[in-house]
């Protein structure tokens, strides 16, 4: 994404939908950005490449619950 970085994408979403469960993917172990990703509510954060196993076990564990 040009403009902004999956954690700025995940708090403008937030303000229209406070309630909405996410999982940001990242190419980039950006530690501090993960830890404030977490910290406001992200689920889980996924590197890529993306393990689809992992993912899909996620996401049932969340429709689940």
């Amino acid at each position: 994404m040009p403009d902004m970085n999956g954690l700025e994408l995940y708090r403008k979403t937030r303000e229209n939908h406070p309630h909405l469960i996410t999982f940001l993917m990242t190419a980039y172990a950006a530690d501090d950005l993960i830890q404030q990703g977490i910290a406001e509510g992200v689920k889980t954060v996924l590197t890529k490449p993306v393990d689809i196993s992992l993912f899909l076990n996620l996401m049932i564990a969340v429709v689940t619950a």
